[in-house]
Protein backbone atom coordinates (compact mmCIF):
# COMPACT_ATOMS: atom_id res chain seq x y z
CA UNK A 1 0.00 0.00 0.00
CA UNK A 2 1.42 3.43 -0.99
CA UNK A 3 0.40 4.75 2.52
CA UNK A 4 3.59 5.15 4.38
CA UNK A 5 3.28 4.81 8.21
CA UNK A 6 6.60 6.93 8.24
CA UNK A 7 5.28 9.58 7.20
CA UNK A 8 5.43 12.95 9.07
CA UNK A 9 1.39 13.64 8.61
CA UNK A 10 -0.84 13.77 11.02
CA UNK A 11 -4.77 15.36 10.97
CA UNK A 12 -5.25 18.92 12.17
CA UNK A 13 -8.75 17.71 12.33
CA UNK A 14 -11.69 14.91 11.95
CA UNK A 15 -12.18 14.24 8.03
CA UNK A 16 -16.00 15.14 7.50
CA UNK A 17 -17.48 12.57 5.02
CA UNK A 18 -19.10 14.42 1.94
CA UNK A 19 -21.39 12.34 0.12
CA UNK A 20 -22.98 8.77 1.09
CA UNK A 21 -24.84 7.69 4.40
CA UNK A 22 -22.68 9.59 6.63
CA UNK A 23 -22.36 12.90 4.82
CA UNK A 24 -21.09 15.41 7.25
CA UNK A 25 -20.20 12.81 10.26
CA UNK A 26 -16.66 12.43 10.79
CA UNK A 27 -14.78 9.13 10.33
CA UNK A 28 -13.75 8.44 14.45
CA UNK A 29 -17.86 8.63 13.92
CA UNK A 30 -18.29 6.05 11.32
CA UNK A 31 -15.75 4.07 12.74
CA UNK A 32 -16.80 4.40 16.62
CA UNK A 33 -20.83 4.04 15.73
CA UNK A 34 -21.26 1.82 12.41
CA UNK A 35 -17.55 -0.54 12.39
CA UNK A 36 -18.89 -2.81 8.92
CA UNK A 37 -19.22 0.69 7.12
CA UNK A 38 -16.42 1.61 8.55
CA UNK A 39 -14.43 -1.77 6.95
CA UNK A 40 -16.38 -1.32 3.75
CA UNK A 41 -14.76 2.36 3.33
CA UNK A 42 -10.95 0.50 4.24
CA UNK A 43 -11.48 -2.48 2.27
CA UNK A 44 -12.56 -0.65 -0.60
CA UNK A 45 -10.14 2.02 -0.16
CA UNK A 46 -7.21 -0.73 -0.15
CA UNK A 47 -8.77 -2.81 -3.26
CA UNK A 48 -8.33 0.53 -5.36
CA UNK A 49 -5.38 2.05 -4.56
CA UNK A 50 -2.93 1.84 -7.46
CA UNK A 51 0.72 1.44 -7.02
CA UNK A 52 1.87 5.10 -7.99
CA UNK A 53 -1.04 6.66 -6.18
CA UNK A 54 -0.58 9.47 -3.91
CA UNK A 55 -2.73 9.28 -0.65
CA UNK A 56 -4.93 12.24 -0.54
CA UNK A 57 -6.33 13.46 2.60
CA UNK A 58 -9.24 10.53 3.30
CA UNK A 59 -6.91 8.19 2.71
CA UNK A 60 -4.28 9.25 4.94
CA UNK A 61 -6.91 10.06 7.87
CA UNK A 62 -8.51 6.55 7.62
CA UNK A 63 -5.14 4.61 7.86
CA UNK A 64 -4.29 6.98 10.24
CA UNK A 65 -7.76 6.00 12.32
CA UNK A 66 -6.54 2.36 11.70
CA UNK A 67 -2.80 2.96 13.06
CA UNK A 68 -4.45 4.95 16.00
CA UNK A 69 -6.31 1.96 16.80
CA UNK A 70 -3.68 -0.86 15.82
CA UNK A 71 -1.55 1.44 18.28
CA UNK A 72 -4.41 1.69 21.32
CA UNK A 73 -4.31 -2.53 20.57
CA UNK A 74 -0.79 -2.97 21.28
CA UNK A 75 -0.73 -1.53 24.76
CA UNK A 76 -3.58 -4.21 26.37
CA UNK A 77 -2.62 -6.26 28.88
CA UNK A 78 -3.31 -9.79 28.89
CA UNK A 79 -6.22 -10.22 31.72
CA UNK A 80 -3.93 -13.20 33.34
CA UNK A 81 -0.31 -12.60 32.89
CA UNK A 82 0.14 -8.18 32.41
CA UNK A 83 1.87 -9.01 28.86
CA UNK A 84 0.41 -7.89 25.64
CA UNK A 85 -2.26 -9.00 24.99
CA UNK A 86 -3.74 -10.37 21.31
CA UNK A 87 -6.81 -11.71 21.59
CA UNK A 88 -10.42 -12.20 23.38
CA UNK A 89 -12.49 -15.15 23.38
CA UNK A 90 -15.75 -16.30 22.75
CA UNK A 91 -18.50 -18.37 23.58
CA UNK A 92 -20.67 -19.84 21.30
CA UNK A 93 -20.55 -20.73 17.53
CA UNK A 94 -21.06 -18.97 14.36
CA UNK A 95 -24.43 -21.10 13.68
CA UNK A 96 -26.12 -19.57 17.18
CA UNK A 97 -23.67 -16.32 18.03
CA UNK A 98 -20.98 -15.82 20.21
CA UNK A 99 -20.60 -13.95 23.73
CA UNK A 100 -17.58 -12.16 23.85
CA UNK A 101 -15.58 -11.71 26.68
CA UNK A 102 -13.77 -8.15 27.35
CA UNK A 103 -11.16 -10.67 29.01
CA UNK A 104 -7.82 -9.74 27.17
CA UNK A 105 -5.37 -12.57 26.51
CA UNK A 106 -2.07 -13.10 25.16
CA UNK A 107 -0.69 -15.52 22.73
CA UNK A 108 1.12 -17.82 25.44
CA UNK A 109 -2.31 -17.90 27.81
CA UNK A 110 -4.33 -18.47 25.28
CA UNK A 111 -2.28 -21.66 24.17
CA UNK A 112 -1.15 -22.96 27.98
CA UNK A 113 -4.80 -22.88 29.53
CA UNK A 114 -7.15 -25.46 28.53
CA UNK A 115 -10.29 -23.29 29.02
CA UNK A 116 -9.05 -20.80 26.11
CA UNK A 117 -7.77 -23.42 24.13
CA UNK A 118 -11.64 -24.66 24.18
CA UNK A 119 -12.99 -20.96 23.35
CA UNK A 120 -13.06 -19.29 19.55
CA UNK A 121 -10.35 -16.76 20.08
CA UNK A 122 -10.47 -13.29 17.83
CA UNK A 123 -8.42 -10.39 17.73
CA UNK A 124 -8.43 -7.37 19.38
CA UNK A 125 -7.76 -5.33 16.47
CA UNK A 126 -11.21 -5.26 14.18
CA UNK A 127 -9.43 -5.63 10.88
CA UNK A 128 -9.01 -9.26 10.68
CA UNK A 129 -12.21 -10.63 11.21
CA UNK A 130 -14.25 -8.67 7.62
CA UNK A 131 -15.32 -11.36 5.70
CA UNK A 132 -15.29 -14.24 8.17
CA UNK A 133 -18.09 -12.65 10.26
CA UNK A 134 -21.37 -11.13 9.69
CA UNK A 135 -22.24 -7.36 9.98
CA UNK A 136 -24.32 -8.05 13.41
CA UNK A 137 -21.47 -10.44 15.20
CA UNK A 138 -19.15 -7.65 13.69
CA UNK A 139 -21.02 -4.77 15.88
CA UNK A 140 -21.29 -7.05 19.15
CA UNK A 141 -17.43 -8.26 18.85
CA UNK A 142 -16.37 -4.14 18.54
CA UNK A 143 -18.58 -2.91 21.50
CA UNK A 144 -16.14 -5.35 23.46
CA UNK A 145 -13.25 -4.48 21.85
CA UNK A 146 -14.58 -0.54 22.33
CA UNK A 147 -14.52 -1.53 25.54
CA UNK A 148 -11.12 -2.92 26.50
CA UNK A 149 -9.54 -0.04 24.14
CA UNK A 150 -11.71 1.94 26.69
CA UNK A 151 -13.43 4.01 23.79
CA UNK A 152 -16.59 2.88 24.26
CA UNK A 153 -18.10 5.73 25.34
CA UNK A 154 -16.04 8.59 23.69
CA UNK A 155 -17.56 10.81 21.10
CA UNK A 156 -16.03 10.95 17.30
CA UNK A 157 -14.15 14.68 18.65
CA UNK A 158 -12.91 12.47 21.92
CA UNK A 159 -11.41 9.45 20.08
CA UNK A 160 -9.63 11.86 17.52
CA UNK A 161 -8.02 14.09 20.43
CA UNK A 162 -7.31 10.72 22.21
CA UNK A 163 -5.71 9.31 19.31
CA UNK A 164 -3.71 12.04 18.36
CA UNK A 165 -2.33 13.06 21.97
CA UNK A 166 -1.89 9.14 22.29
CA UNK A 167 0.12 8.89 18.63
CA UNK A 168 1.52 11.83 17.32
CA UNK A 169 3.23 11.95 14.14
CA UNK A 170 3.58 9.04 12.41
Amino acid sequence: MPYDQNQLWKPTRPYILGSGKYAGKALEYVLLQDLPAFLTMKYQLESNIKEDCKPNEYHRHLMWLVDGINLLASRVKCSECDQNALYIPARGNMAEGYYYLAYPLCKKCVDSNYEWTRSTIFSITPWHFYTNIKKPEQKRIWKVIKIILKIDHMTSQQLFQLLLSNYGPI
